[in-house]
């Protein structure tokens, strides 16, 4: 699949593609002149079968902050996204609001997540410990994202994925943890965690 990016000039041209073969999806970024010479990057690389890619690189958000952020004023999905990326492991419990993309299906799904978030300014992504799935995705994401829409937005990864915002610990008050608080976490199974 060919996507052209922007408006071409009389001589270059931006494009990105994104292609899928043998369980290994590969989003590039590029521009070709008037004489066709090609200066491709390779944004990422993944193996679509368990997730996994390279890098990491965007800004962290703690447990607190966010807590704090679902319960403001500004609304989900207009003014900030959650996106979890866990797999199998989203069964037992998610932040409230927040939008699954399997990591096994995320390359798939990036053009459509983007499309449906160019407008929203704080994207937060997020996995199980968020110490691979959830930051290759917001890598990913935000660098897809720059080069599709010349927008201006935050990308952030939550410091301790799930696991830590679940179990984090909420003082003083009568809900002591933020996985009891069915304003910040919903669908909990005590079993699995």
């Amino acid at each position: 699949m060919m996507r052209a990016v922007g408006e071409p000039s009389d001589s270059m041209r931006n494009f990105w593609t994104k292609t899928v073969k043998d369980d290994r999806a590969t989003i590039v970024k590029g521009t070709f002149d008037k004489d066709r010479r090609v200066d491709l990057i390779i944004i990422a690389e993944m193996n679509s079968a368990n997730g996994q890619s390279d890098g990491r690189g965007c800004s962290s958000l703690d447990h607190i902050e966010l807590a704090k952020l679902i319960k403001s004023a500004k609304v989900p999905d207009k003014d900030y996204l959650i996106v979890d990326v866990r797999d199998e492991d989203w069964k037992g419990g998610n932040i409230k609001g927040s939008r699954n993309h399997p990591s096994q299906r995320f390359l798939l799904e990036l053009d459509d997540i983007i499309e449906q978030t160019k407008d929203v300014p704080v994207m937060i992504f997020h996995c199980a410990l968020s110490q691979e799935r959830g930051p290759k995705a917001a890598r990913i994401y935000e660098e897809t994202r720059n080069t599709l829409h010349d927008t201006n937005h935050t990308v952030y990864v939550l410091q301790g994925g799930f696991v830590q915002f679940g179990q984090s610990y909420k003082n003083p008050s009568p809900i002591r943890y933020f996985k009891d608080d069915p304003e910040l976490v919903e669908n909990w199974r005590e079993i699995i965690w």
